[in-house]
């Protein structure tokens, strides 16, 4: 995973945490304990040995991700995936910097109050947020 919750409970990037080092980490998901790794050139963290992955989203919200992000690339966009913004206390589902867009898709249900925040965040970041409502959030 690109990011995990640092001692201070924001969100870190990999490669910050190896420059700017804030342990323990945990996952953003369900809150287990992560560990910084490197593969090549790439920092990310893991969970630690023996203890089970999750997928940390759900199959739905993954496919609308890469839906969003493949659609923004046939457009002649450069989208880019789990940008964090505001010093790691948000990331951003599928975004386009060039065009200081943030794509979010939702699929968990989220209360007005947290949306609020998000989109509030969004603006102090200078990001124009979009949000597309999954399946949950379709009339029953």
């Amino acid at each position: 995973m690109k990011v995990a919750l640092n001692q201070r409970g924001q969100l870190q990037v990999g490669a910050e945490a190896n420059q700017y080092p804030c342990p323990p980490y945990t996952c953003c998901d369900c809150g287990q304990a992560v560990v910084l790794r490197r593969r090549r050139e790439k920092w990310y963290f893991s969970h630690v040995q023996g203890r089970r992955p999750h997928m940390p989203e759900s199959e739905a919200h993954q496919a609308g991700k890469a839906a969003l992000t493949q659609w923004l690339a046939a457009s002649g966009l450069a989208p880019e995936n789990e940008r964090v913004i505001l010093t790691g206390a948000q990331r951003i589902d599928v975004c386009v910097p060039s065009l200081i867009l943030a794509g979010e898709y939702q699929c968990s249900p989220l209360a007005l109050t947290a949306l609020r925040q998000r989109h509030q965040g969004y603006q102090m970041a200078n990001w124009r947020d979009w949000w597309i409502l999954g399946e949950n959030y379709v009339p029953q």
